[in-house]
């Protein structure tokens, strides 16, 4: 790796997004950089304590300490100038716009599917796939507040959900052993981001 590829390397912040705060990760760069930096704080620590004349262990001591801190000064550092062209980075792209201009440039169609959820949704929905680890659901949830999620309810939202399927023309639902017929178009905006209205039957 040459030395331009290496700052490059260094200095690559993941561009801003919903979930930024969720997927940074040091680069190898920056591990190599903080492993120097630890290596020659530790050593330079150590050949000082030794020339004031500490004993060994004393010196082992104070070179430890010196390598902890430096390295932790050298990740904080660097995470503050991420932060730093992150606030730029948001300033410049966001600034000016509205709550819903801001949350439609983040999140994308997924966001315009929420705008039209609200206003589609007359009650309480149910969403089969809904699970800590998927996002999308997690958004939506939080998106349609007071609105809640319970297994009975009139609604059903299928969202980024790949088991789930919707036969338009006998309008039945299945996802696994989960079969509803007769259900209702409420809103389809995508091929996997839809609402349905159950039948009275399947509801209550």
């Amino acid at each position: 790796m040459s030395f331009d590829a290496f700052l490059d390397n260094l200095f690559r912040y993941p561009p801003i997004a919903g979930v930024t705060i969720n997927c940074i990760s040091a680069t190898p760069a920056l591990q190599t950089a903080i492993v120097v930096v630890v290596a020659v704080a530790f050593a330079a620590a150590f050949i000082a304590a030794q020339l004031n004349g500490r004993p060994l262990l004393a010196a082992l001591r104070t070179a430890a300490l010196a390598a902890f801190f430096a390295g932790g000064l050298a990740y904080s550092l660097h995470a503050d100038l991420g932060w730093s062209g992150w606030v730029r980075t948001d300033h410049r792209a966001f600034s000016g716009r509205t709550t819903d201009e801001k949350l439609r440039a983040m999140e994308g169609p997924f966001y315009d599917f929420v705008l039209k959820a609200r206003t589609s949704l007359r009650g309480d929905y149910m969403m089969p796939n809904d699970n800590s680890d998927n996002y999308f659901t997690r958004r939506f949830e939080y998106f349609l507040l007071p609105l809640r999620k319970r297994a009975d309810a009139p609604y059903l939202v299928a969202l980024a959900d790949r088991e789930a399927a919707f036969d338009q023309r006998t309008r039945t639902y299945t996802r696994r052993d989960l079969t509803i017929r007769d259900a209702e178009p409420v809103l389809l905006f995508m091929s996997d981001a839809y609402i349905l209205k159950r039948p009275a039957a399947a509801a209550r």
